[in-house]
């Protein structure tokens, strides 16, 4: 997995338990964002970490065969699976000390959803069975990747319920606490995402495997 980059920024990184490490990046408009990926300003990349949620974006990449076989040759020699899907979870939060404790307030998250499918130009003589069996193969295979997609949904609802129960004697003990929840939730869900295409065999189980 990895996680979309931010708007210009340094970065301090901190906290490498679990193999995971937390990158603090503090934008030029002060504006602080948690990732497990180098902040941007060391990568150049860009992003707004405004947004909160995410549509999907899909992406597709063109298939020129005149048949099924024909097909099944040309999605071969990509070597790779068919669909791809990432999903990128960044987060920003405050700390407010209330009461003599410290707790999590307006926490914002950004998921970031990405789906990569293969999209078939059939010839004008394609035939109803070939084109049949082509939209049932691709209907699964988005299904499938959606499965992945998922996982990054649940684990943003994971994440703010983590971060709303955080309370710590002090402001300077709660920022980690949310940090290790990040980290914790983040293994779990990538270990999700591996035993989700062991189980359905990257999709064939559900359908998602043209023949």
């Amino acid at each position: 997995m990895r996680v979309a980059r931010t708007l210009f920024m340094m970065c301090l990184i901190a906290l490498s338990q679990c193999a995971q490490a937390v990158h603090k990046c503090v934008g030029v408009n002060g504006k602080i964002a948690y990732s497990d990926q180098p902040c941007a300003g060391a990568t150049g990349g860009s992003a707004n970490l405004m947004a909160v949620g995410a549509s999907v974006r899909v992406t597709t990449y063109d298939v020129e065969a005149p048949d099924i076989p024909s097909l099944l040759r040309e999605l071969a020699a990509r070597k790779t699976h068919h669909g791809h899907a990432t999903w990128n979870l960044e987060y920003r939060f405050r700390t407010q000390p209330t009461g003599g404790r410290c707790g999590i307030t307006a926490m914002t998250t950004k998921l970031d959803l990405a789906m990569t499918l293969p999209r078939w130009r059939p010839p004008a003589n394609a035939s109803a069975e070939a084109l049949a069996r082509w939209e049932r193969y691709i209907a699964a295979l988005r299904a499938h990747e959606n499965g992945h997609l998922d996982h990054g949904r649940g684990a943003e609802r994971e994440l703010r319920a983590a971060a709303q129960g955080v309370v710590a004697p002090d402001c300077a003990t709660a920022e980690p606490l949310v940090h290790a929840h990040f980290r914790r939730i983040l293994a779990d869900y990538q270990a999700r995402d591996l035993d989700y295409d062991r189980r359905t065999q990257h999709g064939r189980t559900q359908g998602a495997w043209l023949n």
